[in-house]
């Protein structure tokens, strides 16, 4: 669904559960507004793709049924005097082909709730020692701080989620796990939304992470994906 005022820019919602949030603005500058983080597209008439996010939370990312004109950035630096970055971390390993556990204590030996991709959003709830308590959707776990950029370095940081990882023919339909187990809960598609969303994370060699527009995480098969587009 879109709004228009005027001649432009056109910003366009995309519907989560119950809500409609602002996802794309396309004007002068076209740029994506995701749960922690904008990516500009073109600034002006620059392509701009190579360009790593500005990460944050978009704090004027209403929902359609209470958004009001003024709470939509006509400009890409408009949208960036909304975010805010404090007690926000990401995946940040220095090498980007790594990924780095989630674990259940902080422990090296514990558990993990999965392995994450640079570029990965997570919210501090609380630090100890060389280990980060972090919030990723819904699960909640401990990473190695070392391994996390925080406020003042989110600006270098280059996702590396698989990039061209699609769903196999005839496989777009399989449910979006809300565990990693084919037999647990699904979430609809008009939870989750119609985007298949970001690869941010795998558990073992079964199982990818996906984090949709709405920082919501489901679990989905490797083997429903494949490389290639036709």
């Amino acid at each position: 669904m879109s709004l228009q005022y005027g001649e432009s820019p056109i910003f366009t919602f995309n519907r989560f559960g119950e809500e409609w949030l602002l996802s794309l603005v396309q004007g002068d500058d076209t740029f994506s507004i995701g749960p922690y983080a904008l990516k500009a597209h073109m600034l002006g008439k620059v392509f701009t793709d190579e360009l790593p996010p500005d990460y944050g939370a978009y704090s004027l990312r209403r929902s359609l049924m209470s958004v009001t004109e003024a709470d939509l950035p006509a400009t890409y630096a408009q949208a960036q005097q909304a975010l805010l970055r404090e007690g926000l971390v990401v995946v940040n390993n220095p090498n980007p082909k790594d990924r780095l556990h989630l674990r259940v204590k902080p422990d090296r030996n514990a558990d993990s709730l999965g392995k994450f991709y640079n570029g990965t959003p997570a919210l501090v709830v609380e630090e100890q020692g060389a280990w980060t308590r972090v919030r990723i959707g819904e699960l909640d776990g401990w990473m190695m701080s070392r391994y996390l950029a925080g406020e003042n370095e989110l600006g270098s940081v280059r996702p590396a989620f698989p990039p061209d990882l699609s769903l196999r023919e005839g496989f777009e339909d399989k449910p979006r796990c809300s565990q990693p187990s084919i037999t647990s809960p699904a979430i609809s598609q008009a939870v989750w939304g119609y985007e298949l969303g970001d690869i941010i994370g795998v558990i073992g060699e079964e199982w990818y992470i996906l984090m949709n527009g709405a920082g919501q995480v489901c679990f989905m098969r490797q083997v429903w994906f494949w490389k290639g587009n036709g």
